[in-house]
């Protein structure tokens, strides 16, 4: 969607002027209102979502003990 931008033009990094990674996330993140959603839900749903995902996930993906 973007054109190659390297430093040069091949893998170094480009771009000294821009925005820190941290500057960039902030930006996109920013809660212009804080508090619940129009449905009462606060980012917590979401975030003890990703809880359960990744719970879950190590769970399935773990191997059981070997029994002695």
């Amino acid at each position: 969607m973007m054109p190659v931008d390297y430093g040069d033009m091949v893998a170094s990094m480009a771009g000294a002027g821009r925005p820190s990674a941290r500057e960039v996330s902030n930006a996109l993140c920013a809660d212009s209102q804080p508090g619940a959603n129009l449905m009462g839900a606060s980012d917590f749903l979401w975030q003890w979502g990703q809880f359960l995902d990744h719970d879950i996930e190590v769970i399935l993906s773990s191997t059981p003990p070997a029994p002695d």
